[in-house]
């Protein structure tokens, strides 16, 4: 019996997300090739994020995905389970670690930081103030002409705006500012707990709200749908469900091969805009059978790396191949199918899937009520709603741009 969700599959909605952080790093990568910076944050433990391929985020992919998190027994601060393709599917610490390879881990006390820090920063470009805004300090980047200090800068701006993605109004931790001047310092703290903690609080929004929000608009002349916006470096979860999910990863994504980080194996295809990306067509693959990986674990070559941010602990004991094709009992399976089965069998015997609540008790009924619609019921009456909903959205994107373009003559 397949779990139950925390929002039913016939109260499902469509929803518009906004991630800040795509437009930000997309500036300061601007800025340090402009002061010559960009061999410099290679060399950094943030350069595979500047040597990745583009990624167009998907709000249509990321919002459908929460709309599928599970109902568990006991909720972890660390991890949150979906049920995708009739399978169950973990993100958490392992998964954000494995895909963004960030020092994660505990961080250095209030005395180690307060012993490295230094308020030049602070003095130069904010007259000494401890309250920084992060639109402030993008404009201080943008004017900055010193190549040190804009370095420093856009490391604070990448964290704050783009790890992190805090709203631009938003206070940029003081101490950052001024402990970044012991670069050596800096780059040994758990970034990646911070951009994974904030993340956290964008998985566990909750739908239900944002569906009696949508129900409030009923009646009104406007597309029914819920926005948003989201937290933390969402692209994270967006390159999860490319690794993990073997039939999302080959239709909207290109694959560079094994690599680690694992955000390194994926990009956008050229040409695919977000638009390409439509809630029913995610919709449908979500209510098939697919293939996936329950969990995320460490190939041979990144066992160091999960040590490191799992507090030394080993990953369970089992061996992927990771090169080529395997043949089982005389069938040829891809890699994926291979890796899959692994994981998911060692997931099932380490009882890794949390168990489900409960089943409310509820006192039988008399009456001889309608039938309960069946799943293929639900799955088409869903995508005929969403498919509506979408259409009436591209006319008034597509009444709007035409608006613009009667203003500005374009």
């Amino acid at each position: 019996m397949a779990p139950e969700l925390k929002l039913p599959i016939t109260s499902h909605f469509t929803g518009r997300l906004t991630y800040r952080g795509t437009d930000r790093f997309r500036y300061i990568k601007a800025k340090f090739t402009e002061m010559d910076l960009v061999e410099t944050v290679k060399a950094s433990p943030f350069g595979h994020f500047w040597e990745a391929g583009e990624l167009t985020f998907s709000g249509a992919l990321v919002h459908s995905l929460l709309l599928r998190k599970m109902k568990v027994d006991t909720e972890k601060e660390d991890e949150v389970w979906f049920h995708v393709g009739r399978n169950d599917m973990r993100f958490g610490r392992i998964e954000f670690g494995l895909i963004t390879g960030l020092p994660m881990g505990s961080a250095p006390t209030e005395e180690e930081i307060h012993a490295k820090s230094n308020d030049h920063l602070v003095r130069t470009y904010f007259e000494g103030k401890s309250s920084v805004q992060l639109d402030s300090l993008m404009i201080q980047l943008e004017r900055c002409e010193d190549k040190d200090d804009a370095y420093k800068l856009g490391l604070i701006a990448f964290i704050e705006g783009v790890l992190v993605s805090k709203e631009g109004n938003v206070q940029v931790w003081p101490e950052m500012l001024k402990f970044v001047n012991d670069l050596d310092f800096f780059f040994k703290y758990p970034w990646g707990e911070r951009a994974f903690r904030k993340l956290m609080e964008t998985l566990g929004k909750n739908m239900q709200h944002y569906k009696d929000n949508v129900d409030k608009k009923k009646g009104k002349k406007i597309a029914q749908e819920a926005k948003y916006t989201v937290s933390g470096y969402v692209p994270a979860f967006q390159y999860w469900a490319y690794e993990a999910i073997e039939k999302l990863g080959k239709k909207y994504a290109h694959c560079n091969g094994t690599k680690f980080p694992r955000m390194l194996s994926w990009k956008t295809p050229e040409g695919q805009r977000k638009q390409d990306v439509k809630a029913t067509d995610i919709a449908l693959l979500f209510n098939s059978r697919l293939v996936v990986k329950k969990c995320l674990f460490p190939r041979p070559s990144e066992e160091a790396y999960f040590k490191s941010i799992n507090e030394g602990r080993a990953p369970l004991c089992f061996e992927m191949d990771v090169e080529q094709t395997v043949d089982v009992d005389g069938t040829q399976e891809s890699v994926f199918e291979t890796q899959a089965k692994t994981i998911n069998e060692a997931v099932t015997k380490a009882n890794l899937v949390p168990p489900p609540p409960a089943p409310e008790v509820h006192e039988p009924s008399t009456s001889a009520g309608p039938s309960a619609p069946t799943s293929t019921t639900v799955d088409t009456d869903l995508v005929k709603r969403l498919d509506s909903i979408e259409a009436r959205l591209e006319k008034l994107e597509s009444q709007e741009e035409a608006r613009h373009v009667g203003t500005y003559g374009g």
